[in-house]
C-alpha cells in the first residue's frame, strides 16, 4: 500500500502472525540479507509499526 499523497512512502501487511518476536527477527535478517534499505532514499530507513485488532 501507498500513503496518499505521499507515494513514496509504502507499508505492507502481515495478518495472521502468531509469533511476533520471531517474525520480526526473520525479517530483520531477510532485509539486510536481500540489502533492501539500498532502495530507500539517502538516510531513510525501515520503519516497523505493530497494530492489533481491540
Amino acid at each position: 500500500m501507498k500513503k496518499r499523497g505521499e507515494p513514496h512512502l509504502w507499508t505492507e501487511v502481515y495478518e495472521n502472525v502468531t509469533f511476533e518476536v520471531k517474525f520480526e527477527r526473520e525479517l530483520a535478517e531477510a532485509v539486510g540479507k536481500l540489502n533492501a534499505t539500498g532502495f530507500l532514499q539517502t538516510g531513510a530507513g525501515p520503519h516497523i509499526e505493530c497494530f492489533e485488532e481491540p
